[in-house]
């Protein structure tokens, strides 16, 4: 595979992409983040600066799944409908390229979108006379590494069915994985063998997504172990791969006529 090509596809995906009004609708987002961080905290008892951390988090980790879900649904259907595809793949591209091209190119706006917003959170916090940790910023990586993860769950999908299908089932993957671990500690999974070891083998195939979610950590206990931190960002990376790959082989032998 030639990453020169890749990041080629990549760099004119992201511009594509910026030029559209994803721009606008992640200022809009940013504008709609401080207003909510400001209202929550002026008018919410407790803590300000963790009222305005959560609140800010939580649209971050919001608004990135979203721009991946929307996107990562429709990356196939809008190049075969535009069939800017056939243009790409007739010049000397493999497909894993155009597929590895277009995923850095839709990770590219994601982390856009993270920074941005991570502004904005970060600057309320101050305001209310917050506290730096390390962990926020992990937490906003995690955040980020998450939205990618998702991303290339979909795009998955979308090689397989169509846009809504894939939605569906994308969402369907997010929540049973965010659920799994709960589910192994329910009596009546604990009771029994069999479902045990079934929702066991389940949890090895699906992303384990309540991993990345530390804001808890971040707004109370101040600290996490590194090796909890860099164990999820090899997680995340490994699960990101196995998708990638999937989906390459997918795309491979799809008929795009």
């Amino acid at each position: 595979m030639n990453l020169k090509k890749s990041y080629t596809i990549s760099k004119f995906t992201f511009i594509e992409i910026y030029k559209s009004k994803i721009m606008i609708n992640i200022l809009i987002s940013g504008f709609v983040l401080a207003l909510l961080c400001y209202i929550v905290s002026e008018f919410s008892f407790g803590n300000p600066s963790k009222i305005a951390l959560d609140v800010g988090l939580g649209f971050l980790s919001l608004t990135t799944k979203a721009i991946a879900v929307f996107f990562g649904a429709t990356l196939l259907k809008n190049e075969l409908e535009s069939r800017t595809i056939y243009l790409i793949l007739s010049n000397p591209v493999s497909r894993i390229e155009f597929l590895t091209g277009k995923v850095l190119g839709l990770s590219g706006i994601l982390l856009l979108n993270t920074v941005l917003l991570s502004i904005f959170t970060t600057a309320f916090y101050y305001y209310w006379d917050g506290l730096w940790s390390s962990l926020i910023a992990w937490s906003i990586i995690q955040i980020f590494l998450e939205s990618v993860l998702i991303l290339l769950i979909v795009i998955f999908f979308s090689l397989i069915t169509n846009v809504n299908l894939a939605i569906i089932f994308s969402i369907s993957v997010y929540i049973s994985g965010y659920a799994i671990r709960g589910v192994l500690e329910l009596y009546s999974i604990k009771s029994s063998i069999f479902l045990t070891k079934v929702v066991t083998y389940i949890s090895y195939i699906i992303p384990n997504f309540s991993l990345f979610d530390i804001k808890n950590f971040v707004l109370y206990k101040q600290e996490l172990e590194n090796a909890y931190l860099f164990g999820t960002l090899g997680y995340s990376l490994t699960f990101s791969i196995i998708f990638l790959f999937a989906s390459s082989l997918v795309l491979s032998q799809k008929d795009l006529n």
